[in-house]
């Protein structure tokens, strides 16, 4: 096999991610092939090490089936590899953890994986920029944890290496919270996936989480005030979405997990290593936002989610709002919205749903008048609503929240929307478009006012 050495000044500009400092820069293209990988030289301090850069895979589409994707392998020091699903003919982020070194020199290797590839190349990388995490650092302390995620296996949904094909994962991101002993904290590292093959169908994902993709908690943990983690707090979220206790295996401090259900559920044991993914989790979810904001802030997920649906044969031929069926998801308005439940306790049974209004007078639910694909959950959440194809940002009129009875016997609540944070469209490359809608405020909604307008255009 060709190397190809990129060299590499020592920078501190660059990909910006807070408590990290760049070891190794480089914006120049480079083409790597079954024949030929790219070496990047670094010279860094101890720490975690983080590799990120922009690729593109001429060929390949995640909506053609047989031409998915090209999956690169990435190392440090011929260590264990980290795999990236790359696919289309436009340049897309990539960003991927590569283990703990020692102070010193090492050597980065990405190359083609083409055993596992419906594509075998070539890929087309550049902007390439490694970085390493001071282990005491916040960012250290955070991928010092973060768990190594090997791909889905199961027979009847591809075998070995499916993941390049189907349900990929896409991004990660964490979260803190406290913890009861002093300077403790709890760190909770979650997945987005491109899809899910069981589990809740699409119609229902878009109206109750306002995407196609599948975000769950993968792995949680409690650390002390030295970043250390506290014995037997472990925890993964298995088949069913128990709260598991992990019992698995680490390769360093990273607990080792295996997407071991279709609907991207966790087990502790490994049984297939075909496919292993360390994405980055050093993004953090900001408090107030739902989950999909991680998503917002990488519009690319949105046009794989799309392209996913679309070889799935998930899309209805003849889009039509008034039917259950999904259609393209680029007819749908996306919504991030904010509720509480009085008394709290009534939160499963008060359903809230978004109607938007258009200029031409019809109206379109996120719920479709089913009471279970309403928002049941107190938390900032994502909606969408399908409208008729080619409906603008102009066209819409108003927003309006409704409270919907899930069950027959009504509780005594009330429902009180506090924010909607976020209003965009899907463009015709199923990116998203600019918002151009907000609310924040009280709303609140009960048996006597069942809905409140939240926007509406001057």
């Amino acid at each position: 096999m060709r190397r190809v050495a990129v060299a590499v000044a020592v920078v501190v500009a660059g990909l910006t991610v807070p408590g990290t400092v760049a070891v190794a820069k480089n914006t120049d293209d480079r083409t790597v092939t079954p024949r030929h990988e790219l070496v990047v030289p670094v010279d860094s301090a101890a720490g975690e090490v983080l590799i990120a850069f922009e690729a593109r895979a001429p060929g390949t589409s995640w909506a053609k089936a047989g031409r998915e994707s090209t999956v690169l392998a990435v190392s440090i020091d011929a260590g264990p590899v980290s795999h990236l699903v790359v696919t289309g003919n436009e340049w897309q982020p990539h960003r991927a953890l590569l283990g703990a070194v020692a102070a010193g020199r090492h050597r980065v290797v990405i190359e083609v994986a083409p055993s596992l590839s419906p594509v075998p190349g070539p890929v087309q990388v550049r902007r390439t920029e490694v970085r390493v995490m001071p282990p005491g650092g916040p960012a250290g302390v955070v991928t010092r944890h973060a768990p190594m995620l090997f791909g889905r296996s199961l027979p009847d949904h591809g075998g070995p290496g499916q993941n390049a094909t189907t349900d990929t994962p896409l991004l990660a991101f964490h979260t803190i919270s406290p913890a009861t002993g002093e300077g403790h904290r709890v760190i909770e590292y979650s997945l987005v996936w491109s899809n899910e093959d069981g589990g809740t169908d699409t119609t229902a994902l878009m109206a109750r989480w306002g995407r196609s993709t599948d975000i769950e908690w993968a792995y949680r943990l409690e650390v002390d005030e030295r970043g250390a983690a506290v014995p037997g707090t472990q925890v993964f979220q298995g088949p069913d979405h128990a709260v598991t206790r992990f019992a698995g295996t680490y390769e360093g401090s990273h607990p080792r997990l295996q997407t071991c259900t279709a609907n991207n559920n966790l087990c502790d044991r490994v049984v297939d290593g075909a496919l292993r993914f360390f994405l980055d989790p050093v993004t953090a979810l900001p408090a107030g936002r739902a989950r999909e904001w991680v998503m917002d802030t990488q519009p690319w997920t949105y046009a794989r989610m799309a392209h996913e649906l679309i070889r799935e044969g998930k899309l209805e031929q003849r889009a039509d709002p008034a039917t259950d069926a999904v259609s393209d998801p680029a007819n749908y308005l996306y919504v991030e919205i904010d509720r509480d439940t009085s008394p709290p306790q009534a939160a499963p049974y008060a359903g809230l749903a978004v109607e938007v209004k258009l200029r031409n007078g019809r109206t379109y639910t996120s719920h479709k008048a089913q009471p279970a694909w309403t928002i049941q959950r107190d938390e900032p959440a994502a909606t969408a609503v399908e409208l008729p194809p080619g409906t603008t940002a102009a066209d819409v009129l108003e927003l309006v929240a409704r409270r919907v009875p899930v069950y027959p016997v009504d509780p005594i609540a009330t429902v009180t929307v506090t924010d909607v944070r976020r209003v965009f469209l899907l463009g015709r490359d199923h990116r998203p478009g600019p918002s151009f809608a907000s609310f924040r405020g009280s709303a609140a909604l009960d048996l006597l006012h069942p809905s409140a307008s939240l926007w509406r255009r001057a």
